[in-house]
């Protein structure tokens, strides 16, 4: 495989963390891989060793550590703010320069591995995307990514912090994406017109909840309402 090659879904798994831009500079969006350990010095091609990153920054950093490249670019603000020491040699920026606090970097990298490294967030990317290998010569990334970005603004808050129903099997159950019926639960069909439809969906994500669920809260409060009214029609006569 080359240096990138990976599974769709951790292709989509990584470049949609720290909000889908740059881990580095944190303001291009994010359209490749960086291995944090380059492959040349002897990192693994593995998701634990991979950052979302722009294509500037990742050519700007090459075989680099992050700690190497920072200190460069240190250096070269240094040498921007007229406090040069290389004098006719010049210093070198590698054509991005990060004026940045090492502690605000070291916390985006932190919180972004976090994201990277959540099994659940793993496990529904690897549900809903392929698990085939994306060869980085001929994939769309971009393409890709866009698409995962979209399904993603569908939910009101991230699909795999809700409940699975059935976490023994191999596919998607989260309630608000993919809700499976429990063992006590039955499938039930009834029509919706158009704009009842659309305003039972609207209000399914303002509460956060998928719109299965609401359509069943419906009717379980309608019938604790009308079983309430008959038994207190029954008491007054």
């Amino acid at each position: 495989m080359g240096d990138r090659d990976q599974p769709e879904y951790v292709w989509l798994m990584v470049l949609t963390a720290n909000r889908g831009l740059c881990v580095y500079c944190n303001a291009m969006r994010s359209t490749t891989l960086d291995h944090v350990d380059s492959i040349a010095e002897g990192g693994r091609n593995a998701v634990e060793n991979l950052f979302p990153v722009c294509r500037r920054c990742n050519s700007a950093k090459g075989r680099l550590t992050v700690d190497d490249w920072f200190d460069e670019m240190e250096q070269a603000n240094y040498c921007r703010r007229g406090h040069c020491v290389h004098l006719e040699a010049g210093c070198s920026t590698r054509g991005v320069v990060l004026d940045i606090p090492w502690w605000e970097l070291s916390d985006r990298m932190e919180a972004t591995r976090a994201t990277i490294d959540d099994v659940d967030r793993t496990r529904w990317f690897s549900h809903h995307f392929a698990r085939t290998i994306l060869r980085t010569s001929t994939v769309d990334v971009i393409e890709r990514k866009q698409a995962a970005v979209k399904k993603l603004s569908a939910y009101p808050v991230p699909p795999w912090t809700s409940e699975e129903t059935e976490p023994e099997r191999d596919v998607c159950s989260r309630r608000l994406c993919c809700p499976q019926p429990a063992k006590d639960e039955w499938p039930t069909f009834f029509y919706l017109d158009a704009d009842t439809r659309r305003r039972a969906e609207k209000l399914a994500f303002e509460s956060e909840i998928n719109v299965i669920d609401l359509y069943g809260l419906a009717v379980w409060e309608f019938v604790v309402r009308a079983e309430r009214e008959g038994r207190e029609a029954r008491e007054r006569t």
